[in-house]
Order: C-alpha cells, then sequence, then structure tokens
C-alpha cells in the first residue's frame, strides 16, 4: 500500500521535476570542492592546516546561511528562495573564476568561502521547503525522504564528475566558470519547470495516510 502511494505522488509533473532538481543542485558544488582543495594545496601553495581551517570555519557560516533561509523561503516562497540563491551560488562561481590572479590572497579566498558557505545554507533550506511543499501529504514523510537520497545521489554524481571534468577543461577557474554556468541553467530549470502547489496535495481516494491505515488495522483487530 505504502509504495503503491509513493508511486502516485511521483507520478505528478511537479514531484518529477523537484527530483530531477535534487538530482542536479549539487553537481556542480561537490565537483568544485573537491577540484578547488586539490588545486589550492598543491598548485597554488595554500598550507593544508590553514586552508581546512578556513573550510571549517565556513560551518558556522552555513548554519547562519541555513537559519536565514526559514525566514527567507517564508517571506518570498520556496521557489524564488531557491532562485535567488542559486543564481548568487552561480554568480560567486563566474566571478571567482576571472580573479585568479589573487588566488593566493588569504581575505580573497576567506571571502569566498564563506560567502558561498552562507548561500549554500541558504540554499539547502530553500531546497527543503520546496521538496516539503511538493509532496503528497499522506506520504510526505517518505516522499521527503526519497527527495533527501536523490541529494546525496546529486552529492555523489559531483564526486564522480570532478575528476574528468578537471581533465576536460583547460584550467580551474574555467571549471568555476562552467560550474557557474551549469548551476544558472539548473536555477533556469527551475523558473520554467517546477510549479509548486499552492496547497499541500493530497493523492486522490485515499482517506488517510499508510500509517494510519495500519493503526486502524491494529485497533480492529484488538476489538476482535
Amino acid at each position: 500500500m505504502l509504495f503503491r502511494q509513493i508511486k502516485q505522488a511521483f507520478s505528478r509533473r511537479v514531484a518529477l521535476t523537484a527530483a530531477l532538481l535534487a538530482v542536479g543542485c549539487h553537481v556542480g558544488n561537490s565537483a568544485l570542492n573537491i577540484i578547488a582543495s586539490k588545486h589550492f594545496i598543491t598548485e597554488v601553495g595554500w598550507d593544508k592546516k590553514a586552508y581546512t581551517y578556513l573550510e571549517s570555519f565556513g560551518t558556522w557560516f552555513s548554519l547562519g546561511g541555513a537559519f536565514i533561509g526559514g525566514f527567507v523561503a517564508s517571506k518570498l516562497g520556496a521557489k524564488r528562495s531557491v532562485v535567488i540563491a542559486g543564481t548568487l551560488i552561480a554568480l560567486v562561481w563566474i566571478t571567482f573564476s576571472q580573479l585568479e590572479s589573487f588566488w593566493t590572497e588569504e581575505w580573497l579566498i576567506r571571502s569566498n568561502m564563506w560567502v558561498l558557505a552562507s548561500l549554500l545554507g541558504l540554499f539547502s533550506v530553500s531546497l527543503f521547503t520546496l521538496f516539503m511543499n511538493v509532496s503528497e501529504r499522506r506520504v510526505a514523510a517518505s516522499q521527503f525522504t526519497a527527495y533527501m537520497a536523490l541529494l546525496n545521489l546529486s552529492i555523489f554524481l559531483g564526486n564522480k564528475v570532478a575528476g574528468p571534468l578537471e581533465s576536460a577543461l583547460s584550467s580551474v577557474p574555467a571549471v568555476c566558470f562552467a560550474s557557474g554556468l551549469f548551476h544558472l541553467g539548473v536555477m533556469t530549470f527551475v523558473i520554467l519547470a517546477i510549479k509548486p502547489p499552492e496547497e499541500a496535495p493530497s493523492l486522490p481516494g485515499l482517506k488517510m495516510s499508510f500509517a494510519d491505515q495500519w493503526r486502524e488495522e491494529l485497533k480492529k483487530k484488538g476489538e476482535e
């Protein structure tokens, strides 16, 4: 019964387009994390400890962005919040790709890391809100979990394409630029293809969720 409900939930166009978004949204960031870390430590000459410290400190900015993301998504709407955060992330990558001559400067690397961390926190929470909005009310928990699994798949795919992407392009700035363009394409897809319902959708012909049906059956058996 539960699998039938989930299948029905993902048969809707908005659910499928949201699934495609989940698969594509973290590919660029995951690939860049691997490529950039390797490049700055082995090629630019950054100390590994110093670079790792900057990355770890960025976690606090990510948490701050996630905290703000809840308010932004509630005020502007999840879709708009996703598009704004995602577009800003892409523009940061593209801008950073043009500043290669300053990549030895700590202020630039620090600013870039922490701005991206804040935007990624905002982006992630906005995605969560969007996925909750498009999930069927009766199977919302299972459908939302499926979206989370697809986000993990997106990270995995980004890790896998990092090597081929670095080999295919002429330089790391070119990788940053290409990743920014790809992310802008993902945001264009969100604008054109994803239309969240105004109210939480429900599956036709179902009066209660799988869990409620299971509890009702147990109750009936107990009465017998």
